[in-house]
């Protein structure tokens, strides 16, 4: 949850810079396969959607958690013309102009980052209770044996 939190800040920090000193160009979105190989050997390859312009290649940042899509069913073909977004001395921040136009506020994003901030909220309180029930119990039960060892 606190995950959610830290990514919905994220991306409403970089959606604000982009707005705010973002210069636009025309790129294309591709895919630019990873490779990996595990313990055994096994090379495992992972489509990685890529924001293509002005001779650089930036990973695309999922905003709201998704990516923009690539074309399900040739992902490697993929050559879709966008307009990209950057920032003039750092190339490497930069999304598609589509992915910081609507609100990054809005469906799953925002209701897990307000479930995680209620229950971040929540927790010193039921942390509280926990311990004065704990507390109540020991009391109750350290009374009973004093009862018992008293005269009878």
């Amino acid at each position: 949850m606190d995950a959610s939190l830290t990514h919905a800040l994220r991306d409403s920090s970089l959606v604000a810079e982009l707005r705010a000193d973002g210069v636009a160009a025309p790129g294309l979105l591709v895919d630019v396969p990873r490779y990996s190989t595990d313990s055994n050997g096994d090379t495992t390859e992972t489509d990685v959607t890529t924001l293509s312009f002005l001779g650089q290649e930036v990973t695309d940042p999922s905003i709201g958690g998704r990516p923009l899509p690539l074309d399900p069913g040739d992902p490697i073909g993929t050559r879709r013309p966008v307009t990209v977004v950057f920032l003039p001395l750092n190339f490497s921040t930069a999304a598609a102009r589509q992915q910081i136009t609507g609100s990054v506020w809005h469906g799953a994003p925002t209701a897990n980052m307000i479930s995680a901030s209620l229950l971040t909220l929540a927790l010193p309180v039921a942390v509280r209770g926990f311990v004065a029930r704990v507390r109540r119990l020991r009391r109750r039960r350290d009374g009973i044996l004093l009862d018992d060892l008293g005269p009878a």
